[in-house]
């Protein structure tokens, strides 16, 4: 990855590009330990990735959708045989 890619600094004032917001946001995630999806989804424009953070006590799914509609997803975590309380949700809109 181009460092350009991240930050443009122009003459009147730097920021970031979307690609530099993404990578901000999931700096902040402080996820440790990625997980294996078996993504049985067929939607080539939707990407996932789970993690663990470092204690294991906090559970992140990243869900990225490249199309530029609304899409319902459900998702089965009956496999990693753990009770969940959704305490956060967070959701980032780059590039709109």
């Amino acid at each position: 990855m181009d460092g350009e890619d991240i930050i443009n600094i122009p003459k009147e004032s730097p920021f970031l590009s979307s690609v530099g917001k993404a990578m901000q946001f999931l700096h902040k995630l402080r996820v440790a330990y990625l997980l294996e999806i078996e993504n049985k989804n067929i939607d080539s424009d939707v990407e996932l990735q789970a993690a663990w953070n470092k204690q294991k006590n906090k559970f992140t799914l990243i869900i990225l959708n490249y199309a530029n509609t609304k899409k319902e997803l459900h998702f089965d975590l009956s496999d990693l045989r753990v009770s969940f309380t959704v305490k956060q949700k967070t959701i980032c809109c780059i590039g709109q």
